[in-house]
């Protein structure tokens, strides 16, 4: 049986290491725009082509003879990559071209420096111009890090000269600056033309400021300074959400994701797109495009722009709609965008409060509760009493009922707007349970609240009737005076008004009883009389 099981585990042993060793290809190769010749190491898994060792690869484009060299592991561009290019032979006017791209990948990524050159020679009417192109860029995990240069000369003519730098993360970062001509309509125009420079300040991705001068006689073309406030915008910056609230504004720090690149507040500028392009999928002369294992783009997003959100106002609608739709995740970030921009709100506080309790959110809401309660003041207005109310059901549901007991009771006489208070509390212990919220405490309170209400209601007739006896003695009718006293008297034996307006009422029914009898018969004399 032993010898069975290691059998059968050298068998599989030595299958694993045979569907991984190495094979070479050599022949045609189709790349994604080109055919040509290649030949390069590989080995299959799952019946696929695993890319695996060195790779070349060379066809023709344009009467140019192109060929790449490189190396993959397991699929991934590893080590040094060269595209070289020699034109073959004259096409119209050119007459010489040369190209050579090479840098290094690391585990699939461009790591390192990058470096680009090209040279063509083109015959016009006044002889042969030649125009160079030079270029680098610095790449760590696939994006731009570090120094990017980009020079374009036509005849040592200066076309476009630029140099920048990226962060850590692959933004623009510190000093930019770009040269070109001022004049750039015919090749005579750009060579006795002022050179243009446009010098930008860059932080995080973002554009401080701008300045566009002509170099040659020192003349300030434009100058715009956006430093102030993106330096309060920084200091307010919430860097785990993007977000920046301050001035009644919302701001939002955007970035680029899809490759297009965006200049926020800095205007486009076309070079820039051009020197970045270099390196990307957007670029006709990056062949790397071609190879159709292993391709990689690096990261553009190398830029950021500040977006005008709108005032609290709004970010409180947006969240309060988000909340009706079901999204609790981005009501509570737009609700915090608002309350960011205007901590003091008490709309807002009560909103995110009573949301972060309906979400079961029971610590938050009660500390959302608390700071809006300490920001009470007299008046009370609707919503102040509603805070007051759900502060008690945050205190509930936080097992502190002795807190919460104080806020039910001491309230209960007030209304919320048209509503008994009494009533209130009952409609959100309602909406608690439909949210599956509960707490054997709702029913105690429910009980001291039942009977608050009645204590309320017979106080209440109390003082109906001993109103209505008032206003009966207040009229002398001091037998009808003195049931409305005796009835009210039954409610609370031990009111002492109520006695004492009771035996008042009862003597002066005794005496004006009296008076009646002793001056009815001179009523009848007088009748008779008279």
């Amino acid at each position: 049986m032993k010898r069975l099981v290691l059998l059968m585990i050298t068998i599989v042993l030595i299958k694993v290491v045979y569907a991984q060793s190495n094979k070479t290809f050599s022949g045609s190769y189709s790349g994604r725009n080109t055919n040509g010749q290649a030949v390069y190491e590989y080995y299959e898994k799952n019946y696929e082509k695993i890319y695996n060792g060195s790779f070349q690869y060379s066809f023709i484009k344009n009467k140019i003879k192109f060929s790449i060299v490189g190396n993959f592991s397991d699929n991934k561009r590893t080590g040094i990559w060269k595209i070289k290019g020699e034109l073959l032979e004259p096409i119209g006017d050119f007459i010489y071209a040369d190209y050579l791209m090479e840098g290094n990948y690391i585990n699939g990524e461009l790591a390192g420096k990058w470096t680009y050159k090209q040279t063509f020679k083109q015959k016009y009417t006044g002889g042969v111009a030649t125009v160079s192109s030079y270029a680098f860029a610095n790449f760590k995990n696939n994006h731009f890090v570090d120094d990017i240069y980009v020079l374009f000369k036509n005849d040592n003519v200066l076309t476009v000269e630029l140099k920048g730098q990226f962060d850590i993360n692959g933004y623009m970062n510190d000093l930019w600056s770009i040269k070109y001509p001022k004049n750039t309509s015919s090749f005579e125009a750009a060579k006795n033309s002022p050179i243009i420079e446009d010098l930008r300040q860059y932080k995080n991705g973002l554009c401080l400021n701008m300045k566009i001068l002509n170099s040659t006689s020192g003349e300030i073309i434009e100058n715009n300074d956006n430093s102030e406030f993106l330096n309060t915008f920084f200091k307010h910056l919430d860097l785990s959400t993007n977000i920046c609230s301050y001035g009644k504004k919302v701001y939002s720090l955007d970035e680029n994701n899809t490759g297009k690149i965006i200049y926020g507040i800095a205007k486009t500028n076309s070079h820039i797109n051009d020197a970045l392009n270099v390196w990307t999928s957007n670029s006709t002369e990056n062949l790397l495009n071609e190879i159709s294992q292993g391709f990689i783009n690096p990261n553009l997003k190398v830029e950021k722009q500040v977006v005008d959100l709108g005032g609290p106002d709004l970010m409180y609608q947006k969240a309060t709609n988000f909340i009706q739709s079901g999204n609790a995740n981005d009501a509570f970030k737009y609700i915090n965008y608002a309350i960011n921009s205007d901590p003091t709100n008490l709309e807002y506080l009560h909103a995110n409060g009573w949301w972060q309790l309906l979400e079961k959110q029971y610590e938050n809401s009660l500390t959302t509760f608390i700071k809006a309660n300490n920001l009470l003041t007299a008046p009370l207005k609707e919503v102040n009493l509603y805070i007051k109310c759900r502060l008690a059901h945050a205190y509930i549901l936080n097992n502190q009922y002795e807190k919460a007991l104080k806020i039910y009771t001491e309230n209960v006489e007030l209304k919320i707007g048209e509503k008994e208070w009494i009533a209130v509390v009952n409609k959100d212990f309602e909406i608690m349970n439909q949210n599956g919220i509960s707490h054997p405490d709702f029913d105690k309170i429910k009980n001291e609240l039942r009977q608050k209400q009645e204590v309320k209601e017979k106080e209440n007739q109390f003082k109906k009737i001993v109103s209505n006896g008032d206003e009966l003695f207040k009229q002398k009718k001091y037998g009808k005076a003195k049931k409305e006293y005796k009835q009210a008297l039954q409610i609370k034996p031990d009111d002492n008004y109520a006695q004492e307006q009771k035996k008042k009422s009862g003597k002066k029914a005794v005496g004006k009883t009296v008076l009646t009898i002793v001056l009815l018969p001179f009523y009848i004399i007088g009748w008779v009389l008279f």
